[in-house]
């Protein structure tokens, strides 16, 4: 009887142990994607606003057609760790074009790609049209 009883007992008692144990780690190794997903989120908008930093240098002019310009100022600003940054220059019709009218600025995370924002400028939405 005293073996069966023990053996009951450790079965009682080592079920939700390892129930609690599973549900611990699991809440850890979601904590830590909540982390790094916070940590992506930080890196895209600390870049985005270091792009509107450069682009807000660039002199207004009377054209407003400058968004070859915004291209290649962003892509003097380097990019955030983690991220990758995509800028392409569209027209009217969304086509990409040069000359076109607006830059769609994507970011992305470089681990696995997933596409975190994504962002339409124009030089008029900007203040550089004089």
């Amino acid at each position: 009887m005293q073996l069966t009883e023990t053996l009951v007992a450790v079965a009682v008692f080592a079920v939700p142990l390892t129930a609690t144990v599973q549900l611990a780690s699991q809440k850890q190794v979601n904590d830590q994607g909540q982390l790094s997903s916070q940590q992506l989120a930080r890196a895209v908008e600390s870049d985005r606003l270091a792009l509107q930093a450069a682009w807000l240098q660039l002199a207004p002019t009377a054209s407003c057609r400058m968004p070859a310009e915004l291209q290649s100022a962003a892509q003097a600003v380097p990019v955030s760790s983690g991220l990758r940054r995509e800028v392409r220059i569209l027209d009217d019709q969304g086509q990409e074009v040069l000359p076109g009218k607006a830059v769609w600025i994507k970011w992305s995370s470089i681990s696995d790609g997933t596409l975190l924002r994504q962002r339409l400028y124009t030089p008029m939405g900007l203040g550089l049209c004089s």
